[in-house]
């Protein structure tokens, strides 16, 4: 679409509104106007966008509907009336709208290109081409609008001095007439003179104001130094000019050697000083001027004076004639003034009726839209390429910072290189889930059993490793096994079982691993050291009244507090009861009973399997350094914190360099696999 620039219509009248300017600011006006609200309402109703669906985006899509049951809490329009609704959507249509249409100038030309973005390619052209056929209607009915009121104002007008100018007539006549007044070719001879003399008079008023003007303007700017360059042109003096051009140009010279030598500078001084003599020159020449403007306006008051003196003189000699003749003339002037102003308005009502009924639209379509044979966006090659590129890219950057944040043990080889103690082995996770509390309140005759004849509780996941000997589990603690026999010659049958922090899996590790042994023959004994939780006493014996406390106070002898295995011989010594009322639990197990009591055990089996309590967040487990031997430290696989970990064992080195090894507990075999390979 192109601005149109041509002055006139298609009648070639002038226009009564006046012609606009047209520079960038105004086309910008016009790109503006192409997007107002009116020219977007015209195209939504003409093309009914509102019932369309897809312009709408309230065909039911995946997303959409996702969308529309989050927000419609937030926009409940229930209680709103039809007009409300409506109006809301025409809002709506309004803001897609100005989304999907774009206005732009075309370099800084007069075009402007409209366009449109659209899924439907014809729906697309559609809008662009109504966008600017209803730009030109607007601005056709804007003009329309303009020139009915214009027009309508020039009516009223010329009926107002049709009155005027016929009372005007009138009154001349009814003059003339109470006068007796007879003109011969229009006018009497006096009014020869007198029109004469006052045109004259008229002449010599206008010469003696301008000379005195030009006297005011001089006597003004004779006060200032060096006058600007508007005042010299107005003069035309090429004195002036002259000396003022030198003027400057010593000006700029003396500013160039102040900053650069100072005010003080010879140089400088002497150049002000040729400053000041042109300042004078310039004041001499300037009251020359002045003074030839002084005798001009004298000159022309003396002749307005004179002038004036004879119009006096003739007035005076046909006085009574005079007056009538000057009260005819203002009678007549305004008869003239009347009618050229009815004539005048006459004219311009015909044009602006002109103009109302053939209108020209202030721009032109100069190219349609077409439907487009391809979509314009988005590109799919380029899409596909960047988002193949970004979704490596960024594939790459989350597996880095999930590899930077997981900061949690998963390789026997992290173990090595954080902790420099071998991981003896990795144990897989298990299942099925440890026996509750509450399942023994539906075995009351199984409980009354397990007192009486004291019994260890079987059930759950505690005997895995002999129910399912050929396991992978199994395999796992079997290599516990191994690093026992290795360190057999030094005599290490006390085994402590802890880790960092509760939950790991060290209870049912070290129950597993102390039933897998007894199994196979070896007179063992699990011990239940944790004096905090007492985890493996709650699931092994759930009613035992006696335990390790009351063994190692001498308050019950070990045959009446301990709890047996049938199919594998385990034994089983509880906290019991009393590890509540027990104020230092690390105190007793540093005491001397304690550390009697398990080196006499020690002689009595083959291997003393001690479960101790987490070593992070309690200090229990560094006094049981005086009577295990050697230690396994579990951590959970995946869970356990790095930092935390290292942090432990630093903290504790009198067990740390008892750690036979590092046993990975709950390990996810098939997730394994993709840290390392032929684990899986």
């Amino acid at each position: 679409m192109v601005i149109d620039t041509r002055k006139g219509d298609i009648a070639q009248q002038t226009s009564v509104l006046g012609e606009p300017t047209f520079d960038s600011s105004w086309i910008q006006t016009q790109i503006e106007a192409v997007k107002s609200k009116n020219v977007s309402l015209a195209v939504i109703r003409e093309l009914k966008l509102t019932e369309n669906q897809d312009f709408m985006g309230t065909k039911p899509t995946l997303i959409s509907t996702a969308v529309k049951f989050f927000t419609a809490p937030f926009l409940d329009v229930s209680n709103l009336t039809t007009e409300e609704r409506e109006a809301l959507k025409y809002k709506k249509a309004l803001q897609i709208f100005d989304f999907i249409r774009a206005v732009n100038r075309m370099g800084v030309s007069y075009d402007i290109e409209v366009s449109a973005v659209s899924h439907d390619p014809k729906e697309a052209a559609a809008i662009a081409n109504a966008v600017c056929e209803k730009y030109i209607d607007d601005q056709l009915q804007a003009k329309f609008e303009a020139t009915r009121r214009t027009t309508q104002w020039l009516k009223d007008s010329i009926n107002n001095l049709r009155d005027e100018a016929s009372k005007a007539e009138q009154a001349v006549v009814e003059f003339k007439q109470k006068n007796n007044i007879v003109e011969a070719a229009g006018s009497p001879m006096t009014d020869q003179q007198l029109s004469e003399i006052n045109t004259q008079l008229i002449l010599a008023s206008t010469a003696r104001a301008e000379a005195k003007a030009r006297l005011d303007r001089i006597q003004e700017i004779t006060s200032t130094t060096i006058p600007d360059a508007s005042i010299v042109d107005a003069l035309k003096s090429e004195v002036i000019i002259k000396l003022r051009q030198q003027y400057l140009e010593l000006a700029s010279k003396e500013a160039i050697l102040a900053n650069k030598y100072g005010n003080d500078h010879l140089a400088a001084v002497g150049l002000r000083n040729q400053m000041a003599e042109l300042k004078r020159n310039i004041s001499d020449e300037m009251r020359k001027i002045a003074e030839s403007y002084k005798s001009d306006y004298e000159i022309a008051l003396a002749r307005e004076q004179t002038l004036r003196k004879s119009l006096n003189g003739i007035v005076a000699n046909s006085q009574f004639e005079s007056e009538a003749q000057v009260k005819l003339r203002e009678l007549r002037s305004n008869e003239i003034s009347s009618r050229n102003m009815y004539s005048t308005f006459l004219k311009r009502y015909g044009e602006a009726v002109q103009q109302e009924t053939f209108p020209t639209p202030g721009a032109r379509i100069i190219s349609l839209a077409d439907p487009p044979l391809h979509q314009s966006q988005p590109n799919t090659i380029l899409v596909l390429l960047v988002s193949t590129v970004g979704g490596f890219i960024l594939a790459i950057g989350t597996a880095a910072v999930r590899d930077s944040l997981d900061q949690v043990f998963r390789t026997v080889e992290q173990v090595k290189e954080r902790l420099q103690i071998n991981c003896v082995t990795m144990v897989p996770a298990l299942n099925s889930a440890a026996v509750g509390r509450d399942e023994y309140d539906e075995y009351k005759g199984v409980k009354a059993s397990l007192v009486r004849h004291r019994n260890i509780d079987r059930r759950g996941m505690m005997f895995h490793a002999v129910e399912a000997p050929f396991s992978e589990y199994t395999e796992s603690l079997r290599h516990l096994k191994e690093i026992l026999d290795v360190n057999s010659v030094s005599q290490t049958n006390v085994i402590g079982f802890t880790s960092t922090i509760q939950n790991e899996g060290k209870s049912t590790t070290a129950t597993n691993f102390a039933a897998m042994v007894a199994h196979a023959g070896a007179r063992v004994l699990l011990v239940d050291a944790d004096l905090r939780k007492s985890s493996l006493s709650k699931r092994l014996s759930p009613k035992a009244t006696a335990g390790l406390i009351d063994v190692t106070t001498g308050r019950l002898d070990f045959d009446d507090a301990i709890w047996t295995d049938k199919s594998t011989g385990l034994a089983f010594l509880p906290t019991g009861p009393n590890y509540i009322d027990l104020l230092h639990p690390n105190a007793f197990l540093a005491s001397t009973p304690t550390r009697v009591l398990i080196k006499k055990l020690s002689c009595d089996f083959d291997y003393v399997i001690v479960d101790l309590a987490p070593l992070s967040p309690i200090v229990d487990t560094r006094a049981t350094a005086n009577f295990i031997d050697s230690y396994f430290y579990i951590i959970e696989w995946g869970v356990t914190n790095i930092e935390s970990v290292e942090y432990t064992l630093s903290n504790a080195k009198i067990i740390s360099e008892k750690v036979l090894g590092v046993v990975l507990n709950k390990v996810d075999m098939k997730t394994l696999g993709r840290y390392q390979g032929y684990r899986y």
